[in-house]
């Protein structure tokens, strides 16, 4: 599965449309092997990244380095008190952010 379909952002599909429209407009991604791991980033003098140093050997020059390492919410407290969604790994709400089981009860995140 494609990494942002794995963690539970989008679907395949989606994901796979989202990949290809950011490597449509010159993104590449590198993802998915043990091989990359940071070693360090190079700048110019007013700090702005150019290069990203990886272990194996490889260099890349980049513009703007996102680093992302995924989180998961914490819902134990949750289990058996309030509706959870096993597709976001979260609650389940309304369009409002409701809780579906509990009116009183709001769910937020990034």
């Amino acid at each position: 599965a494609h990494m942002m379909a794995a963690r539970g952002f989008f679907t395949r599909e989606m994901a796979a449309k989202y990949h290809a429209l950011y490597e449509q407009n010159g993104i590449e991604f590198v993802c998915g092997s043990n091989d990359i791991l940071v070693d360090s980033f190079e700048g110019d003098e007013s700090g702005n990244v150019q290069r990203v140093q990886l272990k194996n050997g490889q260099s890349i020059e980049a513009q703007i380095v996102i680093v992302g390492i995924g989180a998961r919410p914490n819902v134990a407290l949750f289990k058996g008190a309030l509706e959870l969604d096993d597709g976001t790994r979260g609650l389940k709400v309304d369009r409002h952010l409701r809780s579906v089981s509990n009116a009183n009860v709001y769910g937020a995140g990034d």
